[in-house]
């Protein structure tokens, strides 16, 4: 797991302990622990996922193909928000790759 982090997708490591690790995204600290509980979730639920940030959709796709990991789905764009793909970490975590066309911190309520 560490290794898609760091080696595959080229995120820093700022821990590496016994049982965790942890990698820095952007200003994002993301820490991964081992022997957690597992829940269940319903067959039909979508889950849960994060969007990494990047600059440029188009050098983080190949800079991905690159390193072999395979996409479950191509450059999507959601109009006049983002464009992102989608990967899957080693535990079946669903990772999206996604560059922000409008500032994702504008408030909108």
């Amino acid at each position: 797991m560490k290794e898609f982090y760091t080696e595959k997708l080229g995120l820093e490591l700022l821990d590496n302990g016994e049982h965790f690790f942890a990698v820095r995204a952007g200003d994002v600290r993301f820490s991964f622990f081992a022997g957690g509980k597992k829940y269940p979730i319903a067959d039909d639920s979508a889950g849960m996922g994060i969007i990494l940030k990047t600059e440029n959709i188009n050098d983080a796709r190949a800079f991905v193909l690159s390193k072999d990991i395979t996409l479950l789905n191509d450059i999507v764009e959601a109009p006049n928000f983002m464009k992102f793909f989608t990967l899957e970490d080693p535990d079946g975590n669903i990772v999206h790759i996604g560059e922000y066309l409008a500032d994702p911190f504008l408030k909108k309520i």
